[in-house]
């Protein structure tokens, strides 16, 4: 668009020049010719400049990606299920300082079902009272006692091997190793009672796994490690 506008100047001033009858009105025309095209290189140029300057500023604010939203805990009263709940629900509700206690206390209410619900039920949701709700819920919930219970129930409920299957050998790792993990994370840990776990874990295999099982440990007269009978469930499975 510049070379454009050059290239119209010049031609006025070369028309100017070639009238050289009149040369006072020529060099009149010229100039004020000159000065236009002068006044709409500017005004080009700063549009330019900002269009440059806008195209910068949106690219570099614009967010690089756009993450999912993440879908608030649902919490039914399950003593097995109350630690995540509660670490998901404090990590985006409790601890976000931008939401009013009032509104906490409308997102808890939505989120506990059940059994969980009747302990909160008859609390309106008002500001003063998401303290007194979240506090009920974590006295009742929050019990090594119970959860412990829950955990080795599952583990107990688990069904036995009815033979040698990839897939219920599967469902038995698993449920093994969500029972260690669970008591882990309430400081719960099996090393305290490691022999009795591993016998318990042990009695749900099939014959021939058993069998394999007892071959592996043959050669220590030690009570084997859980740790062990991992590895073990773990080479099973890739055969």
């Amino acid at each position: 668009m510049n070379d454009i506008l050059a290239e119209r100047v010049d031609e006025i001033k070369h028309d100017v020049y070639a009238k050289q009858d009149i040369p006072s009105l020529g060099e009149e025309s010229y100039l004020v010719n000159k000065g236009l095209m002068l006044k709409m290189r500017r005004t080009l140029q700063k549009k330019e400049r900002a269009a440059a300057s806008a195209t910068s500023e949106t690219s570099t604010s614009a967010p690089r990606t756009t993450l999912p939203r993440i879908q608030l805990p649902t919490f039914t009263g399950r003593y097995e299920d109350w630690p995540a709940f509660r670490d998901l629900f404090v990590s985006l509700i409790g601890q976000d300082k931008t939401t009013k206690p009032v509104e906490k206390m409308h997102y808890l209410k939505s989120c506990v079902k059940g059994e969980a619900d009747l302990l909160i039920r008859d609390l309106s949701s008002t500001e003063a009272n998401y303290e007194r709700a979240w506090q009920t819920l974590s006295d009742y919930y929050e019990n090594k006692r119970l959860l412990t219970r829950s955990y080795l129930t599952n583990f107990l409920s688990l069904p036995k091997m009815k033979g040698e299957s990839a897939a219920e050998l599967r469902k038995i790792f698993h449920g093994i190793k969500t029972t260690v993990s669970s008591l882990t994370s309430i400081d719960r840990p099996v090393g305290s009672t490691e022999d009795l776990f591993v016998h318990l874990a042990v009695d749900l295999l099939d014959s021939r796994s058993r069998r394999e099982w007892e071959t592996s440990i043959s050669e220590t007269n030690e009570p084997p490690q859980y740790a062990l009978l991992e590895r073990f469930l773990e080479r099973r499975l890739h055969i």
